[in-house]
């Protein structure tokens, strides 16, 4: 009795599995297009904003083959302003000693290849803490990118 009940069951299961018709309605899993940019910057700062762009999660693939890449980040030079010293003792004192370290600033610009269209720009001024302004000011860049341009992408 117990196997004709086993036998039963295992051919209304397998007929059941097999007799499903495929969902006509279900709804594709979306692909998720990331956009390819490449950074035109100096190589130290190029490294930079690869990063910052990996850490603050924008939606792009940072490549390294130009002629490949949808938009390209463009970087003027980084300028860096230094204090002279009796600037800095001058400033201090008057209780002002925030920034005597001098600043550093960047502007880049979001170029989209197929048009030259510039469709974001992006100008940052940070004090000047060594590696740290650089990643500071990439780390704003990247913010900024991924807030101000692909949020509505």
């Amino acid at each position: 009795m117990k196997s004709l009940l086993a036998v039963i069951v295992l051919t209304l299961s397998s007929t059941l599995a097999f007799s499903q018709a495929p969902v006509k309605d279900a709804v594709p899993t979306p692909v998720t297009k990331t956009a390819t940019v490449f950074i035109n910057a100096e190589p130290t700062f190029a490294v930079s904003i690869a990063a910052a762009m990996l850490k603050k999660d924008v939606p792009v693939t940072v490549i390294l083959d130009e002629k490949a890449a949808e938009y390209t980040l463009q970087s003027a030079p980084v300028a860096t302003q230094q204090e002279s010293g009796l600037s800095k003792i001058a400033r201090c004192a008057f209780a002002y000693c925030v920034g005597i370290g001098g600043s550093t600033n960047v502007s880049v610009q979001l170029v989209r290849v197929s048009d030259s269209a510039v469709v974001w720009a992006y100008q940052v001024k940070k004090g000047n803490e060594g590696s740290h302004g650089a990643q500071s000011m990439s780390e704003a860049i990247a913010k900024h990118l991924k807030v101000e341009f692909f949020k509505n992408k």
